[in-house]
């Protein structure tokens, strides 16, 4: 009788570890997650270090599974290769947009510009813009970047895989957060290449009458680069339409970073003296990404009557009334007008996210609207209505060392 009982309790035992690793199998085994690679390519490494051996590449769009985190780490295993470790920016819960255009290359433009006319908003010369304004402005496009280029970047600044980290305590263990970017206010961003044209050209002539009504574009080729390899560091994350982002400096006091249709980015030499870090500068640089490739003022202006009746983008189509209609009130929106609040609360979520990805410290977005509200911003919305939501989007992200300030090099180059 004893022991009969011995066997029934060694069998329930026996039952319940079987059970119990059975349960743990099941669990690990949940944990396991297909990862998208988001990046032009991710490397690969034998430890959660950007110092590690590479032992395999990774492009865009390459299906992997998740193991496990750590910090902002991730080990991958691979369908032809050995589990390693990869950077968490380099990944995603979902496949990545189809590229229109390589982020890296210089983006193809053509200056079909509108003269310049007086209106009652303007006094600029009726001469147009300036030979040396633009070629200004095409030396910013034109600027040769590579991924070697932005990657040496990232590691002299010791930006997200390259931060330098004392050991793997990194608390919180990071999560790949999944975010619908998608705007509630407006239609995705055209795809087909005419869209794609036309909404660079009319950016293109925005960006010259800035550079008529606000300032010329700063001299250097330094701070030129040194502005755009932080805009290409972010962007490569930016929701909606992919763009080949470029970022123009243009030389005046007042503190302006304007998202101009077709991925051109113009911001002041005022709004860098402002600014304490790189990873300020980053954010600011991400929202107006963010504002260009979920289309909102692109949005707006095909619904004007130039783009209603069927205008072409070109010489003659630039000059007639109902382009320059066009142009005055895009230009009177960007500059003059409140920001629409959902706008504004996706370009901010879609900016944490984006800094994140790069390795920047996120929590930098509160600061940098105090910035802007002191300095009396025009795109300004109720600031504590923006700083709660800011902080509901920041504890949904797993904050860990290393998050980037790059405080030194920012001042060095501004």
């Amino acid at each position: 009788m004893l022991k009969n009982g011995r066997d029934v309790l060694f069998h329930g035992f026996i039952t319940v570890v079987v059970v119990l690793l059975l349960s743990a199998t099941c669990i690990a085994a949940s944990q396991l997650e297909n990862l998208y690679v988001v990046t032009d390519r991710a490397a690969l490494r034998t430890a959660p270090s950007g110092q590690a051996k590479v032992v395999a590449e990774r492009t865009r769009g390459d299906r992997l599974t998740r193991v496990r985190s750590m910090g902002a780490w991730v080990l991958v295993r691979q369908h032809d290769g050995p589990d390693a470790w990869t950077y968490q920016g380099n990944l995603a819960t979902e496949p990545p947009a189809p590229l229109i255009a390589d982020i890296f290359a210089p983006p193809q433009h053509s200056f079909i510009l509108a003269e310049a006319a007086e209106t009652d908003r303007s006094t600029r010369s009726t001469a147009g813009v300036n030979p040396v304004g633009l070629r200004g402005l095409s030396e910013a496009l034109d600027m040769p970047l590579s991924p070697d280029m932005l990657e040496e970047f990232l590691r002299d600044g010791g930006i997200g895989e390259f931060a330098q980290v004392q050991g793997h305590g990194f608390g919180a263990m990071a999560v790949i957060p999944r975010h619908n970017y998608a705007s509630t206010a407006f239609p995705a961003a055209p795809q087909t290449a005419l869209d794609v044209e036309n909404e660079r050209t009319f950016g293109l002539n925005m960006a010259a009458r800035l550079m008529q009504d606000v300032g010329k574009p700063a001299f250097g080729m330094q701070l030129k680069r040194y502005v755009n390899l932080v805009c290409l560091a972010v962007g490569r994350y930016a929701p909606g339409q992919p763009y080949a982002f470029r970022a123009v400096v243009l030389d005046a006091p007042q503190p302006l970073c304007l998202g101009l249709p077709g991925g051109i980015i113009v911001l002041t030499t005022g709004l860098m003296n402002i600014l304490d870090n790189e990873a300020q500068l980053a954010l600011v640089l991400a929202r107006q990404m963010a504002h260009v490739s979920l289309g909102h003022e692109w949005a707006r202006t095909r619904k004007a009557g130039f783009f209603r009746d069927g205008g072409t983008m070109d010489q003659a189509g630039v000059n007639s009334p109902l382009f320059r209609m066009a142009l005055d009130a895009a230009m009177n929106r960007v500059l003059h007008s409140p920001g629409i609040v959902v706008e504004e609360q996706d370009n901010d979520a879609a900016a944490l996210f984006m800094a994140y990805r790069a390795g920047y410290d996120p929590q930098q977005l509160t600061a940098v609207l105090r910035r802007l509200d002191g300095a009396a911003e025009p795109h300004q919305i109720a600031l504590t209505k923006r700083q709660a939501a800011i902080e509901m989007q920041l504890f949904r992200l797993p904050l860990h060392e290393g998050m980037a300030l790059a405080t030194q090099r920012f001042q060095a180059s501004r």
